[in-house]
């Protein structure tokens, strides 16, 4: 059972159903299908069919409603930050609800549908090109000059990295559209053995606080490893992406279409004057 089954398939008599009670909260159905969903299925006890199973879980499960009711003591639910986060949230869902509500009736592909899509559009399922690429990250354009400077003179590439990249150990790795974007025409463009650049490129930072990964815009100095044209691939090997790509048509048309209509529905102003001339890459 999905998360969103749990609250939506349920009725509100059955997720309400009590399993434990304190001053202050309840402990439902729903909270406790939901603790079980949030363990990957490997990891689950294996005496959930049983009494002290549930038991056991419910123990795990109320120590949330718990600390819930203790924040509610003190009002951090009517502080405007929780407000305001809240807020954000229910948009996200109500969004995501109605965006469900417009994809849902799209059709299906027949297995004809699929094979002729294939034939009409075999060039957009190629193996996809590919470039292995070894790179020097510089923290400035005055930098990359000099290592470029330097590469030209005969300097080794393993050296120069070790003395000016942001990361001195890099390993080779595979350039490619979702990594590079706009930036690997100018790869793309070089041979092997070639050393590409001063250039832009996606930088990843690592957020620890937030335990994710951001990206900036960075100079580096490149050189190509190996270069390889894409190949044909046959329909039994495609069949499955092919069914993708006719979904995700069929869906985005089916958005753009209610989107055009709530368009004409409510006014709106573009202000387009006020975004002139700034390039996006230049954004910190």
């Amino acid at each position: 059972m999905q998360s969103w089954q749990i609250r939506e398939e349920l009725s509100e008599e059955q997720r309400n159903i009590p399993l434990a009670k304190f001053d202050g909260g309840t402990v439902t159905i729903k909270d406790l299908l939901l603790q079980i969903h949030g363990i990957t299925p490997n990891k689950r006890p294996r005496n959930l069919n049983t009494m002290q199973g549930i038991d056991e879980l419910l123990d795990k499960t109320a120590p949330m409603r718990l600390w819930v009711s203790e924040a509610k003591r003190f009002g951090f639910h009517k502080k405007a930050e929780y407000i305001r986060t809240a807020r954000d949230r229910e948009d996200k869902y109500l969004f995501s609800m109605v965006r469900r509500e417009v994809v849902m009736p799209v059709a299906e592909a027949t297995d004809a549908e699929v094979r002729e899509y294939f034939e009409q559009n075999k060039e957009d399922f190629r193996k996809k090109d590919s470039l292995k690429i070894d790179q020097i990250w510089c923290e400035d354009l005055e930098t990359a000059n000099k290592v470029r400077a330097e590469l030209d003179g005969g300097k080794d590439f393993a050296t120069t990295r070790e003395q000016y990249s942001l990361k001195k150990r890099q390993r080779p790795i595979r350039a490619s559209v979702e990594s590079d974007g706009v930036f690997l025409t100018e790869l793309w463009a070089a041979e092997p053995n070639d050393i590409v650049g001063p250039l832009k490129g996606f930088y990843p930072v690592i957020d620890r606080q937030r335990l994710q990964t951001r990206w900036e815009i960075k100079w580096r100095v490149v050189k190509i490893l190996e270069k390889e044209l894409g190949a044909p691939r046959d329909f039994s090997k495609s069949a499955s992406g092919v069914e993708g790509v006719i979904k995700r048509q069929r869906r985005k048309a089916a958005l753009d279409t209610r989107r055009n209509e709530l368009l004409q529905k409510h006014k709106y102003t573009l202000y387009l004057d006020r975004v002139k001339g700034i390039d996006p890459f230049e954004i910190p």
